[in-house]
């Protein structure tokens, strides 16, 4: 019976050091691979999420290259600074307007455009005015108006006069400017 024991007590004592040594490591083996295995499967899902987002937005390239192009062309040219203030003097004499100034101030470079200031001082009445930075607004390029202020300067029968002090922007690409 002591042998019986014996043997029963050496094969236990061996499937309990046979389980430590190879069969526990395993298992903690198999648990690390199975968290591996969420985490996978995690980031292919996000993966996947991604790859539709992308697929939605290279479908929207088109469309996107689309409004840039015609971003880009009311962008001005550098060489077309003078034509377009110009232009901006002669609108408002037609807009019966005394421009007592109207000058380019030192370029702002942004990311990959360049910004010109340009300030103007006038004088004339108020719808005159308002006429004005309407025509100012429906330019074909980017003029975008920064400060603006208005002043009463004088009043008279023939109605009431103000001083105005605008400074716009125009925009036009690094590329276009030489």
């Amino acid at each position: 019976m002591t042998r019986y024991f014996l043997v029963f007590f050496i094969c236990v004592l061996t499937a309990v050091l046979v389980y430590w040594q190879d069969i526990f490591p395993l298992q903690r083996e198999l648990a690390l691979n199975k968290q591996q295995e969420k985490q996978l499967a995690q980031q292919l899902k996000a993966l996947y999420v991604q790859g539709v987002s992308l697929e939605e937005k290279m479908g929207q390239l088109p469309e996107t290259q689309n409004l840039l192009n015609e971003w880009q062309k009311k962008c001005i040219k550098q060489s077309d600074l003078d034509k377009l203030l110009k232009e901006i003097a002669a609108t408002g004499k037609r807009d019966k307007l005394q421009i007592k100034l109207l000058s380019s101030q030192a370029i702002i470079q942004e990311n990959h455009y360049l910004k010109q200031p340009v300030k103007i001082l006038l004088t004339g009445d108020y719808l005159q005015t308002a006429q004005f930075i309407e025509h100012l607004a429906s330019l074909p390029w980017t003029v975008v108006v920064g400060d603006f202020s208005l002043a009463r300067e004088s009043s008279s029968e023939t109605g009431q006069f103000f001083s105005t002090d605008i400074l716009f922007y125009v925009y036009y690409f690094k590329a276009n400017s030489g």
